[in-house]
Order: structure tokens, then sequence, then C-alpha cells
């Protein structure tokens, strides 16, 4: 199994026919703009914000050792080497299926200048069929 996309975007739509739309894409970076004499200026907090992230897999059907169907995962952001709550859900997919995805949203996040990061795991059967970790994703920039 190999990971072949790794997007983050303000929102992830379901649309008819088994498609899927992302919203405002990022690149690197999220840039917050913050304007002077603002709460957000003077504080430096940031204000909260939808952050969706769409993961998209291969799986090996055909080598040697093909392999095993997934059916769960966790995952986590960090940020700042500060660890957010984990988010743990099932996998659906189809025997026939090469592809698959995984959506993570987050609403209201309350993010500040720095690094975002991730952990992931993929389970099969309860047993952990793959990983990643990756603390520099994403950076968050305030100007």
């Amino acid at each position: 199994m190999k990971m072949i996309d790794q997007i983050f975007c303000d929102d992830i739509r379901f649309e008819q026919l088994n498609k899927l739309s992302l919203m405002g894409v990022y690149g690197d970076r999220i840039v917050f703009k913050v304007p002077p004499g603002t709460a957000a200026a003077t504080t430096g907090q940031l204000p909260p914000i939808n952050l969706s992230f769409f993961l998209r897999f291969e799986l090996d059907r055909d080598g040697l050792q093909p392999d095993p169907p997934p059916d769960g995962f966790k995952f986590r952001y960090i940020l700042n080497k500060k660890e957010f709550p984990l988010v743990e859900g099932p996998i659906k997919v189809d025997p026939s299926q090469t592809i698959f995805s995984i959506t993570i949203k987050a609403a209201s996040l309350l993010l500040e200048p720095g690094v975002l990061g991730f952990d992931l795991k993929i389970f099969s059967k309860g047993r952990e069929v793959f990983s990643e970790s990756k603390r520099n994703a994403l950076k968050i920039v305030k100007e």
C-alpha cells in the first residue's frame, strides 16, 4: 500500500456518482492575514478554521504479497509538537478497488503559527498494515 495524495483544503464535498469536490485547496502553507488593531493582532490568537484533509492510497492487489483490505484508521494532527485528539473511523473498500481515500474534516480548528503534521495508522482486522508520520505537512503563517 502506498499513499499517492495528501491534500489540505477548506472543505470536501461528496457529490453524485461517487465523486468528491475539494474546495479551497492549500499549497504548502496557510497564510492568515491579520489586520492591525484587530483582536487577532493584539492577542496573537488566530481565528478558528475549518480544515479538511484528503488522503488517497493505492493497494497492491497483484503482487507476491497483496495488501490486505483496510478496514479502519487512526489519525491525529500535531501542531508544533502538540497532539490534537485522535480521530478513528472505518474504511470500506470494495474487493475490486485498488484506490481508496480517507477524508478528515475538522470544524473550528484553533491553529497557531508554526508547523502542522499528522500521524496516520491504517488497520486490517485489527492489525496495523500502514503508518505514516509527517511532522512538516503544512506551515501556518500569520502576516
